[in-house]
């Protein structure tokens, strides 16, 4: 692995190949993987799918998840881990989530995440929300958990963080007590990403003791990524000191000071539902946050 940059401006932009057919099929890895504990659990006691079939159920989501939309995260079976659980806050949000502080899943996907929270003992669905850009992995992810019944789908909004003029968006703001963003945050410029964090800062109660949370990826030297011909994928990728700074501007944007926790991992096959992902680059990183709110 490479020498870790501290500075936000070293390789600012790196060209990776371009991305075609051969490549956006190498995200696709056609085998089902070992099916995660806490997923499995969930589909046969909360979505009451027998045992034998959610191997099946979980085929024809990502089937049509994929022709939605070619994620790699869709592609390598990667939305079968939840992560939110395993966070050193997990007992804490589920305990102030079940006394009605409202959840918010920001580029929720399926919005497995949110069903973690469901599921639990003394949670009401009424305090639990999900936020992304696609209305149609909002419905599938009803269709892999069957629980249509049981969620408030007015909850369930498919709709931009950025737009301004949204109303349901706006909507909002100034009510949540937490908000998580699982695989979102690496999808943005950096000037992006900061203002995405300021719009999560909205979102929440203006007060002491409300969390951000989420995982992105980042890179040992942090800079702009670009695959070769492809404009729209221009992203930021941090490693832990530039993550830090760029809270303490959001913080200063924002008028608002945190205490930020975050953990810095290499991508490794840990990482991975089907090991080493070819779409990586060496020196990628897994960064792992949660900002409290301390002013």
């Amino acid at each position: 692995m490479a020498s870790p940059s501290n500075s936000e401006n070293d390789d600012k932009l790196t060209i990776l190949p371009p991305i075609n057919g051969t490549t956006v099929f190498s995200y696709f890895a056609p085998d089902v993987p070992p099916i995660p504990g806490l997923l499995r659990t969930l589909l046969e006691d909360y979505s009451k799918i027998p045992l034998q079939d959610i191997e099946s159920h979980l085929t024809t989501i990502r089937t049509k998840a994929w022709a939605i939309h070619k994620y790699p995260c869709i592609g390598r079976w990667h939305f079968v881990r939840l992560t939110l659980p395993s966070f050193p806050q997990w007992a804490e949000i589920l305990q102030r989530v079940q006394q009605h502080e409202k959840f918010l899943d920001v580029g929720a996907f399926l919005g497995a995440e949110t069903r973690v929270l469901s599921s639990s003992p003394g949670v009401s669905p009424q305090d639990l929300y999900a936020l992304d850009l696609f209305p149609e992995f909002l419905d599938l992810g009803f269709d892999l958990f069957r629980d249509a019944d049981r969620l408030p789908r007015e909850h369930f909004i498919a709709a931009d963080l950025f737009d301004d003029q949204d109303e349901r968006v706006r909507a909002l703001e100034g009510s949540m007590g937490f908000v998580f963003a699982g695989l979102f945050l690496h999808l943005f410029t950096l000037p992006r990403m900061r203002e995405a964090l300021c719009r999560f800062v909205r979102m929440l109660r203006p007060e002491a003791g409300v969390l951000v949370l989420g995982r992105l990826l980042g890179r040992d030297r942090p800079g702009e990524t670009m695959h070769e011909g492809l404009e729209r994928s221009r992203a930021y990728k941090h490693n832990l000191v530039t993550f830090r700074k760029m809270w303490k501007d959001v913080g200063a944007m924002t008028g608002s000071k945190w205490d930020l926790w975050v953990e810095e991992r290499e991508l490794d096959s840990g990482e991975g539902a089907v090991g080493r992902d070819v779409w990586a680059p060496e020196g990628s990183l897994v960064l792992r946050f949660c900002a409290r709110r301390v002013e």
